[in-house]
């Protein structure tokens, strides 16, 4: 692999690391986090029965979604990024840039129609490491030859 696309390997193994490990910590949680709490305006003994289920639900589901992608990243990274292959440096982008730019655009938004202060930060970091990456492997393919 060249520079440009080692790279860019790096940086979206970076970003699937983070979506792993965020999957795996919503997935062990045994209530939602308390940013969600404060969105919603109620500790989490204050919670409806329903709301807790709800709330757990989608977190999990979330999640899954989250190990999925990240799976899905480093799978086609090991492989078929590695060995070239043109169409996984388009699934590999698209792949992170959706799971990524979508997770983000609900943060902000949760951020801006509620009281509650999820971490914006990391994932903002995160998604510029992604859109670099994609910069790098498209970099790695058309500088050099």
């Amino acid at each position: 692999m060249t520079i440009f696309r080692t790279i860019a390997f790096y940086g979206f193994m970076a970003a699937a690391a983070e979506l792993i490990g965020n999957g795996i910590l919503y997935l062990s949680a045994d209530k939602i986090m308390p940013y969600h709490c404060k969105a919603m305006g109620k500790p989490w003994e204050e919670l409806p029965d329903g709301a807790k289920t709800m709330s757990i639900c989608f977190m999990k589901s979330a999640a899954a979604g989250m190990l999925s992608s990240g799976a899905a990243i480093v799978l086609l990274l090991v492989f078929p990024f590695r060995a070239g292959e043109l169409w996984s440096d388009i699934a590999v982008s698209l792949t992170a840039l959706l799971e990524h730019g979508i997770v983000f655009t609900r943060i902000m938004k949760v951020r801006s129609d509620t009281n509650g202060n999820p971490p914006i930060v990391f994932p903002a970091v995160i998604l510029i490491i992604v859109f670099a990456s994609i910069a790098f492997a498209i970099a790695g393919r058309v500088l050099v030859k």
